[in-house]
């Protein structure tokens, strides 16, 4: 499942996705169309035999990630605005480091590939709102969205492993304020979210070799090179994705 909840809207999707091969790469991101100017949040991200997952945003220079919200404690409820991920890079900005952007790395070994496919998938869950992109700290806003001018935007990332999905979410009214602490926050006080995200759509898609597959093929020890795996089709067997549904909540 993906949520991906702005402060007017949400969505949700349930998923299970394949162990991932040597060759691919697995996606859930949203964009906009005029790309960088309009952001990206890759949700769900990994290639090559990658253990855990991880979340990243893509931006035009000036979006950066506040790492002194990082606090390694989960009893720390998603309204502390902290996360427990791994940074592995501040600068948001795509045209820096080959478009790299600031990436925040899941430890939880059941959040991608084998591990998550093995024990059934689970829920990712997105809000971003008026506080920002969090993952996921936030209620979700009853009426009218509040005007642009007032919007104080950070972000919200999360994952629940299928035993551990909330009640909330499976009984269809999330209420992120009772979420434990984010995978991975964006926080506008580094990241107007206003400013750098926008009229985003939503995109699920496995890559084949690809700017970041090829990259890494070499270093991550897979055999011979992208090409020769790709043009064999037993190598497909498993590259797959099963959602049960997307979910967008306003």
């Amino acid at each position: 499942m993906f949520l991906l909840a702005r402060r007017f809207v949400n969505f949700l999707t349930n998923v299970r996705p394949s162990r991932n091969l040597s060759l691919i790469s697995d996606l859930a991101w949203t964009s906009a169309s005029n790309w960088p100017a309009g952001g990206e949040i890759d949700i769900v991200e990994g290639v090559h035999n990658q253990t855990s997952n991880q979340s990243t945003l893509h931006t035009n220079p000036g979006c950066k990630l506040d790492t002194t919200n990082f606090n390694p404690d989960p009893n720390i409820l998603v309204s502390g605005n902290t996360f427990v991920g791994k940074v592995l890079s501040d600068n948001c900005d795509a045209n820096l480091n080959f478009n790299a952007g600031c990436g925040i790395k899941d430890e939880d070994k059941r959040s991608y590939g084998f591990g998550l496919a093995t024990v059934g998938g689970g829920v990712f869950a997105t809000l971003w709102d008026d506080k920002g992109i969090k993952i996921c700290r936030h209620s979700l806003h009853i009426g009218n969205p509040p005007p642009l001018s007032h919007i104080d935007t950070r972000s919200c990332l999360g994952f629940f492993p299928r035993a551990e999905v909330p009640e909330d979410v499976k009984s269809e009214a999330p209420n992120p304020s009772s979420w434990p602490a984010p995978k991975s926050f964006w926080s506008a006080s580094t990241c107007p979210i206003r400013q750098f995200f926008k009229d985003h759509s939503f995109i699920i898609n496995t890559t084949l070799c690809g700017d970041l597959g090829e990259a890494t093929y070499a270093s991550a020890g897979c055999p011979g090179t992208c090409a020769q795996q790709v043009a064999d089709p037993a190598n497909f067997k498993q590259a797959k994705w099963k959602i049960n549904y997307l979910r967008v909540y306003q």
